[in-house]
């Protein structure tokens, strides 16, 4: 029987992932693991855990936000033995990572992901040799939110109690002179933000990251935003995120690297993972390529082909966005966008603006086979496999399909009406 090691934070998000606490375990066992359950008791305590039970799982799951999602990763990370994968359930406020990688945010789906996943070789980062960040380290303007927004706050609010405090600080923005260090550029100006990055949602929000994310090739993307002089500067840089032109804007820097130095004379605070990171004069940020697995969906390699086939036919579409596109939506969802010339979904896309969305639809509208019925499909699927990894034998499960195949529901509907007509 396998060995699964399961630490959650309790009071992650809202504390909802204590509701669904006895159902992901039962899933997890009736997979044959045997379950290990620890509920983190303060800071670093999930951490020191997973550090002193080195070699003793074969798996590790994550409950939890972004930050206890740091501390299991550094732990493995600093593994010398094997480096078990790592299952994540997102139940923090932002869950930046889960969302750059396509991991569930519904709780039940993202335990059965583990169970019915793959193994996905990711990039992680490291801070001055020794301290590891799963997808951002950032300085400068609202890097201190994360970690000075109350838990209450982000527990009733969610990504909100975020923007809430940072619109507080937005006339106390004060730069910071650096000397920036790396292949690409060297450089030394005044900085109100910097952010290295590993991942296409930062903050909750998409569209920060001017390059296409790659989260195995060995390099950061790197985000500098210049010292605002004047209404007109601030202006600038707003209309470059919300256009999506931040490459052509002379106030923000952008650009890939694997190896970076920020020098500074007066100590500048530091945000890794949303967390508090340290104050820092010198601050080194190494990529770690293909450091640590995660679990992610298996993807349906067929369907993914032909998808991308039709994408990169697309004017102004090539292999790089199409990738981009498939690693952030499922083949299902984007053909229902593109049938239904919903825009907003594929706008959502990293790299993908108006523009963009426009032409998809208008080239590929009427020639992608996927439908909203083939969404509602895999949604009764995905229902189906809840099912199965909760303890229904197959023959129950296949008595109910055919009751539900005419239902347009979301996956927790399906199992919820799945439920009453197996209890009948």
């Amino acid at each position: 029987m396998k060995k699964m090691l399961f630490v959650f934070n309790p009071n992650s998000g809202k504390a909802q992932i204590k509701n669904s606490l006895l159902k992901i375990i039962q899933i997890f066992s009736n997979a044959d693991y045997e379950v290990t359950v620890y509920p983190t008791k303060a800071a670093l305590d999930g951490f020191e855990r997973v550090k002193a039970d080195e070699g003793r799982y074969d798996v590790i799951v994550c409950g939890g936000g972004d930050g206890t999602l740091n501390e299991i990763v550094s732990a493995v990370a600093g593994y010398s033995t094997v480096k078990p994968p790592i299952g994540y359930i997102p139940s923090g406020s932002t869950n930046d990572f889960a969302r750059s990688l396509g991991i569930p945010s519904d709780k039940i789906r993202a335990a059965c992901n583990i169970i019915n996943g793959e193994s996905f070789p990711c990039d992680i980062g490291i801070a001055n040799d020794h301290k590891y960040f799963n997808y951002v380290a950032a300085f400068g303007a609202f890097t201190d939110v994360a970690y000075e927004t109350p838990q209450d706050l982000k527990n009733m609010l969610g990504h909100q109690a975020y923007v809430i405090e940072g619109v507080k600080r937005l006339s106390n923005l004060k730069a910071c002179r650096m000397k920036i260090k790396s292949d690409e550029l060297n450089v030394e100006d005044s900085f109100i933000y910097g952010m290295v990055s590993n991942a296409s949602s930062i903050g909750g929000m998409k569209g920060l990251i001017a390059e296409e994310v790659d989260y195995q090739d060995g390099m950061f993307e790197v985000t500098l935003i210049r010292e605002i002089k004047n209404p007109m500067d601030f202006q600038t840089i707003v209309n470059a995120f919300i256009t999506q032109k931040i490459d052509d804007c002379d106030m923000v820097y952008t650009f890939k690297t694997k190896d970076i130095t920020f020098e500074s004379r007066e100590e500048v605070k530091w945000t890794l993972d949303g967390e508090f990171g340290g104050i820092h004069n010198n601050v080194n940020l190494k990529v770690c390529q293909k450091a640590v697995d995660f679990i992610v969906k298996k993807r349906r390699k067929k369907e993914e082909k032909d998808l991308f086939l039709k994408l990169i036919s697309v004017k102004g579409i090539g292999c790089k966005s199409a990738c981009t596109m498939l690693a952030s939506g499922d083949v299902e969802g984007i053909c229902e966008a593109i049938e239904s010339g919903n825009m907003t979904y594929l706008k959502k896309i990293p790299g993908i603006g108006p523009k963009a969305a426009g032409q998809i639809i208008l080239d590929l509208q009427g020639k992608v086979t996927a439908t909203k019925q083939t969404v509602v499909n895999q949604e009764l699927e995905e229902a189906m496999e809840v099912l199965i990894a909760l303890g229904y034998k197959q023959s129950e499960v296949d008595k109910v399909v055919k009751k539900l195949t005419d239902e347009n529901l979301d996956t927790n509907g399906y199992v919820k009406k799945a439920l009453s007509l197996i209890v009948k």
